[in-house]
């Protein structure tokens, strides 16, 4: 797909491409390139404990409970959780658990990680780049916005609906244009409507009646499906926009 050229706000750290080497030397040697300092002995132990529970879910293969138990260290034990989560990132597990501590580390404050993972969207391996756009759209972090905007000049479905999705996620209005060239080029249809409904951004209104006028029935179902949500989106809007009119400085009671 054709569109000019974002600025890349998380350019990878210097090195290769190759996701995995790049993810291993940061968990090695950390940001700075520097090894971490050894914990103290309270947190020695409070590590243990955490690891012990970590396993338990990654040794399940329970996505699901590896997500709660991640999402459950940082909220309880964000220093302690660091450690677990970067010690356990290489051990062997399934594909989805070992996102989830990917996205434990990125939501700790790991940048480094963070640029991987965007970086990962220029690797030549599609499933590299649909799995990155996935990372991505569940973290919804603005910064990576501009690396979406560059890796939706595809011309594979796949990571087309996947980085789509993710903007649609993280719903920032910059990708408005992107998504509405995406409808009227008939690339990704499904996922660019199901995205500009989630934004409900009025600039989508005329690509959308256009495709809900049009002779391609499946298209024209999703696009009434994104004019609905805009609609019920602008009267939010409209409904905020009256109540906030009418407060007290305004007369209201």
């Amino acid at each position: 797909m054709a569109g000019s050229d974002p600025p890349d706000d998380l350019s990878p750290p210097p090195g290769g491409s190759d996701v995995a080497s790049g993810v291993a030397t940061v968990v090695a040697t950390g940001e700075g390139g520097e090894r971490p300092s050894v914990p103290p002995a309270a947190l020695l132990v409070d590590l243990a404990q955490l690891l012990t529970t970590l396993d338990r879910a990654l040794l399940d293969v329970d996505v699901d409970g590896v997500t709660r138990t991640v999402n459950q260290m940082l909220l309880d034990r964000p220093q302690g959780a660091l450690l677990a989560l970067r010690s356990r990132l290489e051990r062997p597990t399934s594909q989805a658990a070992r996102t989830q501590v990917v996205l434990g580390l990125i939501r700790l404050g790991e940048d480094a990680l963070l640029r991987e993972v965007a970086h990962a969207l220029r690797h030549e391996d599609s499933s590299v780049v649909v799995g990155a756009a996935r990372v991505l759209g569940m973290l919804r972090d603005p910064r990576t916005v501009p690396n979406l905007l560059e890796a939706i000049k595809t011309e594979d479905p796949a990571v087309g609906r996947a980085v789509i999705d993710a903007l649609g996620a993280i719903g920032d209005s910059v990708c408005v244009p992107w998504l509405v060239a995406a409808a009227e080029q008939g690339f990704c249809v499904e996922a660019a409507c199901r995205a500009l409904g989630i934004l409900g951004d009025d600039r989508a209104r005329k690509v959308l009646v256009a495709l809900q006028a049009g002779t391609d029935r499946t298209a024209a179902l999703w696009a009434s499906q994104a004019l609905v949500r805009l609609e019920e989106r602008t009267r939010d809007d409209e409904d905020t926009s009256s109540v906030s009119s009418s407060g007290p400085d305004n007369g209201g009671r």
